[in-house]
């Protein structure tokens, strides 16, 4: 059922203005201002509790649903309920499109733009990146994306089922939200609760990344990214470019370069091989009936 799911998310990906309404963030943003104006006070400087406030009373609904629906319709509902919780996890947007913006606005020189989507891609600011480094950070950037948009829910997925990319989403929505609102305590609670949840599921994308790619300069990449914990963007994006061989200390791209497209196309069919390599392993647990 859950290869099944899997399938069905990748799929409709494919589709993302199609599917975008189906997974807004804003009942949980709702819910999380809720709790800002009704019980954050009486909480006090408890930014654990906090956290647990906002993340256990969804997460333990959402789990009862999934208990509730397992075998309802002949599996459909689990595979309908495991689809959508993929697609909740990659949210609105596609990374495959702001690569074809960057890419474009590359093309006709607009690197301001490019710049602005390279910043979006790796989730970082960019202003004192150099030109020619940008193509650089936004194959970086279409790693990290790829992997906490779907490889991390995929794993998830796989390990609880359903629940777990919902339980994912919800921690990351609830760190960009303490630090939009510069609640310190909080992001950084939340910030230490996603890095344990991406400690193995990080090491199984730059795996795959190692297997899609060149795996010797991809384990050059992941050793020189080092192996701490809360380094899941850094150690991802580097194994992804190290598997292009590219070296990461050089700027190999003049602002006035065809290479671009081409280089981020090995990019983005590296991603494409990565899923693929899970997809794989999804089919061989379930032939082997270790997953259903």
């Amino acid at each position: 059922m859950r290869l099944i799911a899997i399938l069905l998310a990748l799929w409709a990906n494919q589709h993302p203005r199609k599917v975008d309404s189906w997974r807004s963030p804003e009942p949980f943003l709702r819910y999380l201002r809720w709790l800002e104006r009704s019980l954050w006070e009486r909480v006090g400087d408890h930014p654990w509790l906090r956290l647990a406030l906002a993340l256990l009373p969804p997460v333990l609904l959402f789990a009862l649903l999934q208990v509730l629906l397992e075998g309802w319709l002949l599996g459909l509902a689990e595979i309908a309920l495991g689809a959508w919780a993929l697609l909740f996890l990659h949210g609105p947007g596609s990374p495959d499109e702001q690569v074809r913006d960057f890419c474009a606005d590359w093309r006709e020189g607009r690197i301001d733009s490019a710049r602005s989507h390279a910043a979006e891609l790796t989730d970082s600011s960019t202003n004192t990146a150099s030109a020619a480094s940008l193509p650089l950070l936004a194959a970086a950037g279409l790693f990290w994306q790829s992997y906490r948009r779907w490889l991390s829910g995929i794993f998830w997925l796989l390990l609880l089922g359903p629940v777990g990319p919902v339980a994912l989403r919800l921690i990351v929505l609830l760190h960009e939200h303490a630090q939009r609102q510069s609640d310190d305590e909080l992001a950084d609670s939340s910030n230490q609760l996603l890095a344990l949840a991406d400690w193995l599921p990080a090491r199984a994308a730059a795996l795959s990344f190692a297997l899609a790619g060149s795996f010797v300069h991809a384990r050059d990449a992941w050793r020189k990214a080092g192996d701490e914990s809360d380094q899941a963007a850094r150690l991802v994006a580097a194994a992804g470019v190290g598997a292009l061989h590219i070296d990461d200390a050089e700027e190999p791209f003049d602002p006035e370069s065809d290479d671009v497209e081409e280089f981020l196309q090995d990019a983005r069919e590296l991603v494409g091989r990565s899923s693929m390599i899970w997809v794989a392993v999804a089919a061989l647990l379930t032939i082997a009936g270790w997953l259903y």
